[in-house]
């Protein structure tokens, strides 16, 4: 005959057996929310993942301009100071075909006669090029004596030994972000701009009446 089990007994062994139940219904359940959340963490990683990438992408495409910017702005700077210095004027070139820009001064022949630019190359400065996608969106010059007729040095700012310079307005972008050399003519000196000039630079150079 089986032994008889206590009524007491039974209804342990039915709340443990529904504890028990309950405890592995409810571990299904929290594996499969587990890998929900996984799913969750895991989008929201490659999103910000993707937006990190985008705006770091977008800084660097935005420093290389600047750095183009501030490029030109050295050299129109060490340009007006070997100017004064050696008091023979001194030429920025700029390149809009290739993007590059040099320093050069005027080389004069016995007659007084320009013949030729000699190439300043040193630890200061040397000929250099922006970096891909980097280009001169608009360049006007205004020069200070009597305008040369010859398009090639519109493209030359040219600082003189008093200090002075031609006036000048230089955009540099990429299509996007654009940064802004001004040259002042009456003490030659240079500042970078983000974007575009403001009113009272437009109006010392009409962007418009110059040829680029």
């Amino acid at each position: 005959m089986a032994p008889t089990v206590p009524k007491a007994a039974k209804a342990t062994m039915k709340t443990c057996s529904t504890i028990k139940s309950i405890r592995i219904t409810c571990g299904a359940d929290r594996d499969a929310f587990t890998i929900v959340e996984i799913l969750v963490v895991v989008m929201l990683l490659a999103l910000f993942a993707g937006a990190t990438v985008t705006a770091y992408f977008g800084t660097y495409k935005r420093l290389l301009v600047e750095k183009a910017a501030n490029d030109i702005y050295l050299a129109a700077k060490y340009a007006r100071l070997v100017a004064v210095e050696k008091q023979k004027s001194c030429l920025l070139a700029l390149n809009d075909e290739t993007g590059g820009f040099a320093l050069m001064f005027s080389q004069n022949n016995a007659d007084g006669e320009m013949e030729g630019d000699g190439l300043i190359a040193n630890q200061y400065s040397r000929p250099a090029t922006f970096a891909d996608g980097v280009l001169y969106e608009k360049i006007a010059i205004v020069p200070s004596g009597q305008p040369d007729e010859d398009t090639e040095n519109q493209k030359k700012v040219t600082f003189y030994p008093d200090g002075t310079a031609d006036t000048a307005v230089i955009q540099i972008g990429d299509g996007k972000n654009v940064y802004t050399v001004l040259i002042q003519a009456a003490t030659g000196k240079a500042k970078v701009v983000r974007g575009l000039p403001d009113e009272m630079a437009m109006g010392a150079v009409d962007l418009d009446a110059v040829e680029e």
